[in-house]
């Protein structure tokens, strides 16, 4: 649900694919920015753009490309295998300083709850991060 022009609209779709690749729309629409980031290990969907955005090759991405650009990716928290909230971060700084500005983001899309990548939580410092 969003507010248009002081009036609520809302868009009902049958797959988390439309969904996610409908919010990217309405993010770029609104903000007049192209830019995407998205974490490792992620599943957006099966349509051209969220698999640009889903975070493994095989067996989703491989032999479909060439995909959508102005997507980047960072890496996600991953405590059990040593990826520290402290490493994507600076991570996530660097791709602000060598990829893309800031300003020239849309939206992050994020699972709060990674689920292709492992079914891991998304620490609570990493989300205040990434609002920071």
């Amino acid at each position: 649900l969003c507010k248009v022009g002081g009036r609520a609209k809302t868009l009902l779709v049958t797959t988390g694919a439309e969904a996610v690749e409908n919010a990217v729309k309405i993010a770029r629409a609104y903000t007049k920015r192209r830019g995407i980031i998205v974490f490792g290990g992620a599943f957006h969907g099966r349509t051209l753009l969220t698999m640009a955005m889903t975070g493994k090759v095989n067996p989703y991405k491989q032999s479909f490309g060439p995909f959508p650009g102005n997507i980047y990716r960072a890496p996600y928290p991953d405590l059990y295998r040593g990826v520290s909230v402290e490493h994507c971060l600076s991570a996530l700084d660097t791709l602000f300083e060598s990829e893309i500005e800031a300003s020239a983001v849309a939206a992050i899309v994020i699972e709060p709850l990674l689920g292709e990548g492992g079914f891991i939580p998304a620490p609570v410092e990493f989300m205040a991060g990434i609002r920071r």
